[in-house]
């Protein structure tokens, strides 16, 4: 396999393309009081998503943390979370493969963005035996027991404009929006970037260790210098265009001792699967 910096030189030399990646930051450490989600040993990451603050026509399991199961452990994600709220934001969905949200300024999406591109998200992360205690982790980041990380992605096959073709046309064409926060609220029409999901195992550090004002190698070389200095300036919370590709991507991972596997997110209890949607 090719490494990061061959890539980027090859791409420089015009024999390879770069794609175009946005990288955004998401679930719950970017509200809900800055909980991180949790980094379980063995590398799986039990992703907690923000809370949902939208008016809703109904919530159905996946959106309700009792109901939710980390695939790394089966617990609920109630079981992880320091603040409770009763219904989730369960977005983005990379083992369902899509991202919604609006095109900016409103939103974070760019209208740029199109078929083979890549979103890539980080999230912040907490080893596990601090779960739940990570609402100011500045001193477990201190302590290397917490990070922003890589944690996955999709790679983007379609761009669905609710506004404009209707939920309808957008379910037929991926029938996995059903599971979008987004169509569960009352009047809203938000775009959807669809395509192939995938998660890292483990998460890549984004963070340099020890601090969230610094990036980390693998940061840089999946980013370019410039790009993850201005990313983690931001604490990695300002959404960044960049140029990237599936196989730099795969290069910087195996490098830094992960891989990408095909995403697997959340489990829905049995417990809850016959229960009237609320």
């Amino acid at each position: 396999m090719v490494s990061a910096r061959d890539y980027r030189e090859e791409a420089l030399e015009g024999s390879r393309v770069l794609a175009r990646g946005l990288v955004l930051r998401a679930w719950s450490d970017t509200a809900n009081g800055g909980q991180y989600s949790v980094l379980h040993r063995g590398g799986c990451a039990s992703l907690i998503p923000i809370p949902e603050t939208g008016p809703m026509r109904r919530v159905p399991c996946f959106l309700r943390p009792q109901c939710l199961l980390s695939p790394c452990s089966l617990r609920s994600l109630s079981f992880y979370m320091a603040r409770y709220s009763p219904v989730l934001h369960n977005d983005p969905r990379l083992d369902k493969g899509f991202y919604t949200g609006y095109w900016a300024p409103r939103g974070r999406l760019p209208r740029s963005l199109g078929r083979g591109d890549v979103l890539l998200f980080v999230a912040g992360l907490v080893r596990e035996d601090y779960a739940g205690l990570a609402t100011r982790p500045g001193k477990l980041v201190r302590r290397g027991l917490a990070g922003v990380y890589f944690v996955g992605g999709i790679v983007i096959e379609g761009i669905l404009d609710t506004k404009s073709m209707g939920w309808r046309e957008a379910l037929r064409r991926w029938p996995q929006l059903v599971y979008s926060p987004h169509y569960w609220r009352r009047g809203d029409t938000p775009v959807a970037m669809v395509g192939q999901g995938f998660m890292f195992r483990p998460p890549l550090l984004a963070s340099a260790l020890g601090t969230l004002r610094a990036p980390s190698e693998a940061a840089i070389e999946l980013l370019g210098a410039d790009a993850a200095k201005g990313f983690a300036r931001n604490r990695f919370r300002r959404s960044r265009i960049v140029e990237l590709g599936l196989d730099l991507v795969r290069a910087v991972a195996e490098k830094h001792g992960s891989v990408i596997t095909r995403a697997r997110q959340y489990v829905c209890s049995p417990n809850c699967l016959g229960r009237k949607p609320i």
